[in-house]
């Protein structure tokens, strides 16, 4: 109930700092020695989080060092409507072409480690630290111009499952 508060209230403020973080990591994945190397910018054009928060379950205290640590291992899931609209530059030379793609149904299942520091003044939380304990479960649906689902047809699910879950 709590954390649904909180989801609401830090929901844009999630978006921008989710899109902040990954449009690096997209920049540095197209590299001029990269494969396939007509793919020429990857872009996020938009990012939006639903209003239906993550589920945590089965949490774990792990044991910490210092009196101001909460430190714990907890499973998450979470099965909201994330959209992700990517512009993909693809060509060479001065053939170019822009195509949009949909990412949506995003469906995340893992194990988060999770450590509070806590301080002692308002709001009694220094940092947060997240990572994963293994590899995420991660489904999406990828749709270019918004009107083909390529992961309901068969011969490509196949690859695009392998290449975006390695």
């Amino acid at each position: 109930m709590c954390f649904r508060k909180i989801w609401r209230v830090y929901q844009r403020g999630l978006e921008r700092w989710i899109t902040d973080l990954l449009q690096p990591v997209f920049d540095a994945l197209i590299s001029p020695a990269s494969e396939p190397s007509w793919l020429l910018r990857l872009r996020i054009v938009e990012f939006t989080l639903d209003h239906e928060a993550p589920v945590f379950s089965n949490m774990r205290r792990r044991n910490s060092r210092k009196d101001s640590d909460l430190t714990g291992v907890v499973d998450l899931r979470y099965t909201g409507g994330a959209r992700l609209l990517l512009m993909l530059e693809l060509g060479r030379g001065r053939w170019r072409f822009k195509i949009p793609v949909l990412v949506s149904d995003l469906d995340v299942q893992c194990a988060l480690w999770l450590k509070l520091r806590l301080a002692p003044m308002c709001p009694w939380v220094g940092t947060i630290s997240l990572a994963f304990v293994g590899p995420p479960a991660v489904k999406v649906q990828l749709s270019p111009y918004n009107r083909v689902r390529l992961m309901r047809v068969p011969v490509l699910q196949v690859t695009l499952r392998g290449r975006h879950t390695r």
